[in-house]
């Protein structure tokens, strides 16, 4: 009798006879059916977007574009669809433009100023909606991931702008300076340092880019999130990317978790550059997708010194880290 099973970890195999490996299957289903409304968010994107499958069946996709009035930099967006295919834009009640409803969400709470993006939303096992997203603010000196919560994963407000999940370090309480690392003081730049409220040692552990996931593990009982750790280069490691727009850092993926999805535990280094890669090698964001006892990721492979983004396997153990593929061949 013949059947298929799905080998993440290459290494039990190089030691049995009589096996090989087979790249799985993967079928289109053909392009999706997204409709584009006269008042839809300009460069609409679902990247660092959610796709929630809801209790009764269908879909609901939770994105983010560049605001087409101008009245601020971002705005998140909410569709639905039944079978992952053919998608709708619901009328929300929330935003309007040009005197017209729209399926824009408004985030109940948020401070007037700047404005968010990358929505990740969570539906938990006991029902409550959970979203975090990124608060660009830059012009008042923050740059965080803000928590919301809602009844309906329709309508949010945001519970605390000043408790977020983590921070660029561009935010207020870190000096607005990519290269703070370590212990390093806040950079000259450091504009806004009349308002932080926070420990800087326990905001420095708090230090994250952008482009973050946040799931929850049901087999862990446990929130994880998996975001990018700027690590600082300078010229003589040859690693400096001059035409890239965050030349002296190199992205790498780290991870944290979380039992009540408040308190974050101190950063997991997972993904970085080794041996086999280019000297340029980054890694923009890691997406995960649960199998079973696995969780299989989408690593965003970045070669920064040519500017370009590739799809990249990885997969770990449900409860661990991350790991690559092999990539010899």
């Amino acid at each position: 009798m013949s059947r298929r099973v799905f080998f993440y970890d290459e290494q039990d195999l190089e030691a049995c006879h009589g096996l090989h490996l087979a790249y799985g299957p993967v079928t289109k289903l053909g392009l999706v059916d997204w409709p584009r409304p006269d008042r839809e968010l300009d460069q609409a994107s679902v990247f660092a977007g959610s796709v929630v499958e809801m209790p009764d069946g269908g879909w609901r996709c939770y994105y983010s574009g560049r605001c087409p009035t101008g009245e601020r930099a971002f705005g998140l967006a909410l569709a639905e669809s039944a079978d992952g295919i053919t998608w709708d834009k619901p009328l929300l009640g929330q935003l309007e433009v040009s005197g017209a409803d729209t399926n824009r969400i408004e985030i109940e709470g948020m401070p007037p100023e700047g404005s968010c993006t990358q929505p990740q939303v969570v539906l938990t096992p006991d029902g409550a909606w959970l979203m975090w997203s990124w608060w660009h603010a830059h012009d008042v000196g923050y740059a965080r991931y803000v928590p919301a919560e809602s009844e309906d994963g329709v309508r949010w407000r945001v519970t605390d702008v000043n408790r977020p999940a983590v921070m660029h370090p561009s935010d207020c309480e870190l000096g607005q300076n990519a290269w703070v690392a370590g212990l390093t003081d806040a950079g000259a730049e450091d504009t806004f340092a009349h308002q932080r409220t926070m420990d800087w040692m326990a905001a420095k552990r708090l230090r994250s880019n952008d482009a973050t996931s946040v799931y929850y593990n049901e087999l862990t009982r446990r929130f994880e999130m998996y975001s990018v750790w700027l690590m600082p280069v300078d010229e003589a490691t040859h690693r400096v990317t001059p035409h890239d727009n965050a030349p002296r850092v190199l992205r790498t993926i780290h991870r944290r978790e979380s039992t009540d999805a408040v308190t974050w535990s101190d950063p997991e280094m997972l993904i970085l550059a080794d041996e086999h890669d280019p000297l340029h090698q980054e890694f923009y964001y890691l997406a995960v997708q649960p199998d079973a006892a696995w969780n299989i990721g989408m690593l965003g492979h970045y070669r920064c010194w040519e500017q370009t983004m590739d799809l990249e396997l990885a997969a770990a153990a449900r409860g661990l880290g991350a790991a690559r593929r092999d990539r010899r061949d």
